[in-house]
């Protein structure tokens, strides 16, 4: 039999639509406007798989989901109804674990698999002249918030392509695979490594 690499969670529900005055006046809002801010991307693990095949996976991929497990992943997941089965009248939810980016266990944030969470860092710039492009513009270096390959709070210098940012427990971060890491820095030296 093959493996099934869905993780099953339940969540509260698929959108999140509604705005909370503190007044407490509602009000909803279409939540297709901006899918990837509005969609729910975390739930609690309800089941894993029982069995994995590693010949399918990168060699430093981590299965560390647990059940129980506060998980978030791509906001696609909900847009998919083929990804929602129901069972005695409730909804789960399958995560490919692919699209599984991290999880929430004791309060400890831990990236799922060959995730790195990290949190940018802004450029500082030492010149009196200020071009506005390369003001805006978001620098690549930043430090690691959760791996399970880097030590938490390393500065890291990473690619341009290949990041993302969520929002996990209250805190954008963006996340990325650890092949785009390009080098850590050495934190008595800073230098590269």
């Amino acid at each position: 039999m093959q493996p099934i690499y869905k993780i099953f969670v339940s969540i509260e529900k698929r959108f999140q639509d509604e705005i909370v005055t503190d007044g407490g006046l509602k009000l909803y809002y279409d939540h297709t406007y901006k899918p990837e801010d509005n969609s729910t991307i975390v739930g609690v693990v309800e089941a894993i798989p029982a069995k994995h095949d590693l010949a399918n996976f990168p060699d430093d991929f981590i299965f560390n989901v647990q059940v129980g497990d506060r998980l978030y992943f791509h906001f696609n997941i909900v847009h998919d109804m083929s990804n929602m089965i129901e069972v005695d009248g409730k909804q789960y939810w399958m995560v490919d674990y692919f699209d599984a980016i991290a999880l929430v266990r004791d309060s400890q944030i831990h990236p799922v698999g060959s995730y790195v969470l990290i949190e940018p860092l802004e450029e500082k710039i030492e010149s009196s002249l200020i071009i506005p492009e390369i003001v805006e513009r978001e620098g690549c270096r930043g430090v690691v918030v959760a791996s399970n390959e880097i030590p938490v709070g390393s500065e890291v210098e990473y690619e341009e392509v290949g990041k993302f940012w969520n929002v996990i427990e209250g805190r954008r971060l963006y996340c990325m695979f650890n092949s785009n890491i390009l080098f850590i820095y050495d934190q008595a030296t800073k230098e590269k490594h």
